[in-house]
């Protein structure tokens, strides 16, 4: 966080202060990608922790459904959460809507943004709810908009943006109270927080060949410095720091879940036997995967949340039958019909990542109870007999 008491021009620092400086926000940066990085991995850890049923209880049936509402959420918000309400799976609260939105497991960014972004009456509310769960308090407005802006994607409408920053800064408003931080009333919040987004845009879009500069953006917030006493400290401060760093926005690439699967047969955790240690003499290796039946297929995820599928097995030509296994109870077995042929399968290497085909003639998986397994293999076995030829 820069001070807000002094304001020394870079010209004027000795060359040592220059090194240390620059170690100094280099650091800053490694620290804010580490941070960045672990948010990520834990939100990622928090959506398989909520979908962990390999257990015999009805849990099982509610993470399914949990994961499929998600899914319907991000190809269709109000469907899914319908969906949730339906199923006593998220009350029809906005508190409850927002805390669903802000936890974020395996939810698109942009599809977040769009939905709270609307002017309908609850979703305003939601969007109020929403914008409350970020703590906030006693932040350099800059470092707070960092915050709020990386956890969903800001819709391209204008009128969108002008209620979530409305939003924003009666909560910032609200919240900070330390000196220099806070502001005369919540407007001046407002067009602060505007201004943020602009300067960052003007900065660092590359489409833009006019870069303002401090000059330009002090006299941008003439009338918040003259009529709203907001220091020309806090607005160098702004300007320093969006300079020096641009705001993170989410990708929405990195953020997509398995949107191709919306209309999937069957999904949820099973455990799939190794391939590599298939014929192997000796205890075998089994891994908990995330899988999705679909048009034909089956695919398997490291996780729920993730969008690149670990393998994909080809239901055609293929059959599928119980396995009795006292050491691993609830096996079923995916096999080629004929024994002189592979399952045309494929499988991301681990090396490089590299796609490589799978010379299988047969994938045994677990599933976590009785009920589970019969319904998985019903429904592969009516994958497969759509597949034959």
């Amino acid at each position: 966080m820069m001070a807000t008491s002094q304001h020394i021009p870079y010209a004027d620092l000795t060359a040592e202060e220059r090194h240390q400086l620059r170690t100094m926000r280099k650091r800053k940066a490694e620290l804010m990608n580490e941070i960045e990085a672990m948010n990520n991995e834990l939100r990622s850890v928090e959506g398989q922790l909520e979908n962990i049923y390999y257990v015999d209880d009805p849990s099982k049936e509610t993470a399914q459904q949990r994961a499929t509402g998600r899914r319907k959420f991000n190809q269709d918000p109000e469907a899914g959460l319908t969906y949730l309400y339906d199923r006593n799976l998220l009350e029809r609260t906005p508190e409850s809507v927002a805390a669903f939105l802000h936890n974020g497991a395996g939810l698109s960014k942009q599809t977040i943004g769009e939905y709270i972004g609307s002017n309908e009456p609850f979703n305003v509310q939601v969007l109020e709810a929403y914008v409350k769960l970020h703590d906030i308090s006693n932040m350099f407005l800059v470092d707070a908009l960092r915050i709020f802006l990386w956890s969903f994607r800001l819709p391209g409408e204008s009128q969108k943006i002008e209620r979530m920053m409305a939003k924003f800064a009666e909560h910032f408003h609200s919240s900070s109270t330390l000196d220099g931080h806070a502001f005369d009333c919540p407007d001046t919040a407002h067009v602060l927080s505007y201004s943020c987004i602009m300067l960052n845009t003007l900065l660092h879009n590359p489409a833009v060949k006019d870069k303002p500069t401090l000059e330009r953006f002090l006299s941008m917030n003439k009338e918040s410095i003259q009529n709203n006493g907001v220091s020309v400290q806090t607005i160098e401060n702004i300007y320093d720091s969006i300079a020096k760093q641009p705001f993170k926005l989410p990708d929405e690439e990195s953020m997509r879940t398995h949107e191709p699967f919306i209309d999937s047969q069957r999904e949820g955790w099973l455990y799939k036997q190794s391939s590599s240690q298939a014929f192997v003499v000796g205890p075998l290796m089994w891994k908990r995967r995330w899988f999705v039946l679909s048009e034909g297929c089956l695919y398997y995820f490291d996780s729920s949340v993730d969008r690149t599928p670990k393998g994909i097995i080809p239901l055609k030509n293929v059959g599928v039958r119980r396995v009795e296994a006292p050491a691993r109870p609830h096996m079923l077995e995916i096999y080629a019909l004929s024994p002189e042929d592979k399952i045309k399968a494929c499988k991301t290497d681990q090396v490089g990542g590299r796609v490589t085909e799978g010379r299988h003639s047969n994938y045994r998986m677990c599933a976590a109870s009785q009920d589970d397994l019969i319904g998985w293999i019903e429904a592969i076995h009516v994958q497969c007999q759509n597949q034959r030829v």
